[in-house]
């Protein structure tokens, strides 16, 4: 939910009519459409069950059948709510506990007086103005009233507490900082104020005047701090290691030095980049990486390949060179660079630039981070992550609608929905996004569905785009193998390890290469190396189906008798899915003996993975060689990829119902926790709410701000 947006669905409850319709007057000439009144909460759950509510603004209610905390929970429970926001009118006389829970259940807003035109008016004025302040993050938002409110009721430890949780989320906000700092001097601990206002004037030193200001409320604060108070305060970045890459000496030496102000307790430095890259190789991963883009011995697209190989993009790069402009970022990008640093290395440059790195590594907002996340939860098969990063995506206004469309064939694609992957990919490409990321999606799915000349046609044209992609390469060697030309597959084989020769993209396709050329042996050798080899049963399986669907029955059975040959002994599961595949196949002709040996090789591995269906096609055979009959299998649609189609629309669906609320995403809920909560709270929060769950709710297009 977006308080910008002025077409979200307001309900506000109150008994009284009159204050009613003057709340809704104000939201109404603010330009709000969608507004309605309701005298209890009672009447609000009968339009959740119905619908959507974006934004209740309600009294603390909690005699009524229904009370505020059970919807509370509710929004906190339901993925098909977590759009919804809540706002509190109170007077004085409100408990302070209830208040406090319903910040640690995700509570917008909270306003103390909203019974005249001029306070609501000002209570509004002041909300609005907050949200342009913070950027339009509500958790930010709610954390101005939640600060105020443990201020008010002296709640000083708790908002220590919620002051440190909040800047871990928003690493280098230097607001965040200061706010910290007062929450120090409010539990007396000078010093650490201290420490964090010279991290502040270190990266900002126009911070002097609002940290004067602070000061002058609390005399007992004031006094020099030491040189090395910065380095004491390690807040500002809230990471401990990073590795950096730079040839050049003095250089190197200045960003280590600028790295430890920053509090970073170790940085590995490094001049030569295969060295950095042999340390990587020992499985330290560092927390932020920064290097030259042009280094000796290795160009900066080969590096970041190394690097995405090893760290995958759960670690964020950020490259140096005084000739990058924002015009190359797009194509960095694509490479898996996260952000440049301007080069010469200016201090106050440099912690602007490493800064924003780390907070949007923590809290990302901008649309190519937030690729990066969605693509790294892909890899990690991370649910959770995938769902919740994608919502992100799919409500930033950063983020083009052909940009949102091109994030959904992704997903297709990452589904196996190929033919739907495949129309939204050629609908952006019509639209006029004609990317690097349109053309190698469209490739990769092109590859999938067997049409490896139009797969030939998008990757080259991408490679042109942005030349020495190892992944894309290794398709096109592939699409190359599958049309059976050699001599260009090795050669693009060649031409991807010269770039990365220990790339695992390198290994499966020369694999693929051995076992289509016959060289078991060989395929057997690299794929020891390997601690997956899905991707190689996958290519085994849709290269054989396509020989056999092409009279060429004994290729294909040669394919699997290969494969099956080469798998290392240690893979049982891989060798009984191979076993299994091959029996179908032969089951399908109805050489039935041949079948049921493959059926009794694979039963023998014990896979727990395919133990029934071995079971029962090898029950289905033994029956029919029995009977003398011929055995009939239905095609199965999953080795169509031409047959498996989606809905977009409903893969967006479905992949919601997995996300889960982490920090920042309700206000602060799961950032601020209410430590102490009475007998009576609790039951009055776990008292059964008689609501009738919606089977279907018609969530908001993805692409348009909720």
């Amino acid at each position: 939910m977006k308080l910008t947006d002025t077409t979200i669905k307001i309900v506000t409850v109150h008994p009284s009519g009159t204050v009613r319709t003057l709340i809704n007057t104000e939201l109404r000439n603010r330009g709000y459409s969608d507004v309605v009144g309701a005298a209890d909460l009672q009447t609000v759950i009968g339009i959740l069950e119905t619908g959507l509510i974006h934004w209740l603004i309600t009294p603390i209610m909690m005699d009524d059948k229904v009370n505020i905390l059970q919807i509370l929970k509710l929004i906190t429970e339901d993925p098909t709510m977590m759009d919804m926001r809540i706002s509190f009118m109170v007077d004085e006389s409100s408990h302070a506990p209830l208040i406090s829970k319903a910040f640690d259940l995700g509570l917008l807003s909270l306003h103390r007086r909203m019974s005249t035109k001029a306070d609501i008016e000002e209570e509004f004025r002041t909300l609005f103005s907050r949200d342009v302040a913070c950027g339009g993050e509500l958790s930010l938002v709610s954390a101005e009233y939640l600060r105020q409110f443990l201020k008010d009721d002296k709640r000083h430890v708790e908002l220590l507490r919620f002051e440190k949780s909040l800047f871990h989320y928003h690493v280098g906000n230097l607001k965040l900082l200061l706010c910290l700092a007062e929450a120090h001097l409010h539990n007396n601990q000078f010093e650490q104020a201290r420490n964090l206002f010279s991290q502040a004037l270190l990266v900002d030193p126009t911070m002097q005047p609002d940290i004067d200001a602070l000061l002058q409320k609390f005399p007992d604060a004031q006094g020099q701090a030491d040189a090395q108070a910065a380095v004491k305060a390690p807040e500002v970045l809230g990471i401990k290691s990073c590795l950096v890459v730079e040839p050049d000496q003095d250089t190197l030496n200045t960003i280590v030095g600028l790295l430890k102000q920053l509090g970073v307790q170790t940085v590995y430095p490094y001049q030569d980049s295969t060295q950095a890259i042999q340390w990587l190789d020992q499985k330290i991963i560092p927390e932020l990486v920064i290097f030259e883009w042009r280094l000796p011995g290795m160009p900066g697209p080969i590096l970041v390949q190394n690097l995405r190989s090893i760290l995958g993009y759960g670690t964020p790069l950020t490259v140096m060179n005084k000739d990058l402009t924002e015009r190359d970022m797009p194509v960095l990008h694509e490479m898996g660079v996260t952000d440049r640093i301007r080069k010469p290395i200016d201090p106050h440059h440099f912690f602007q630039d490493v800064i924003w790195v780390i907070n949007q590594d923590r809290s990302p907002s901008e649309p190519v981070i937030l690729l990066q996340k969605i693509r790294q939860a892909m890899q990690d098969q991370n649910f959770e992550k995938l769902a919740a990063f994608t919502k992100r995506y799919m409500d930033s206004d950063k983020a083009t609608e052909a940009e949102k469309n091109l994030l959904q064939a992704e997903l297709a694609y990452y589904r196996g929905h190929y033919p739907a992957a495949r129309n939204m990919a050629l609908h952006v490409l019509k639209s006029g996004l004609a990317s690097v990321e349109v053309l190698n999606l469209l490739g990769k799915t092109m590859m999938k569905m067997r049409d490896f000349e139009s797969a030939l046609c998008c990757l080259e044209n991408a490679e042109v785009i942005c030349p020495s992609n190892v992944k894309r390469l290794c398709h096109i060697a592939e699409a190359h193998l599958e049309m059976g030309d050699r001599q260009d597959f090795e050669a693009h084989v060649d031409e991807a390890k010269d770039i990365a020769p220990q790339s695992q993209d390198i290994t499966e396709v020369e694999i693929k290469g051995a076992l289509v050329y016959g060289d078991s042996e060989k395929a057997g050798e690299l794929m020891k190396s390997l601690e997956s080899l899905l991707s190689i049963v996958s290519f085994t399986n849709n290269r054989a189906i396509s020989l056999i669907r092409t009279d060429r029955f004994d290729q294909g059975l040669q394919l699997y008798k290969e494969a099956a040959q080469a798998v290392p002994e240690n893979r049982a599961e891989v060798l009984a899915i191979l076993h299994y595949n091959q029996g179908l196949a032969l089951a399908r002709v109805n050489r039935l003996e041949e079948a049921r040996e493959q059926m009794e090789a694979a039963a023998a591995l014990k896979s727990e993975k395919i133990r029934s269906k071995v079971s029962s096609l090898k029950g289905r055979i033994q029956k029919a060689i029995e009977s003398k009959q011929q055995l009939e299998l239905t095609v199965s649609r999953e080795t169509t990829p031409e047959a498996v189609s989606s809905d977009p629309q409903k893969d967006y669906e479905e992949l919601m119902m997995a996300l889960k609320i982490n920090p920042g995403d309700l206000c602060c809920h799961k950032i601020y926790h209410e430590p102490i909560i009475s007998p009576e709270l609790k039951e009055k929060l776990e008292k059964p709410l008689r609501f009738k769950k919606r089977s279907s709710i018609q969530r908001n297009t993805p692409g348009k701000a909720s």
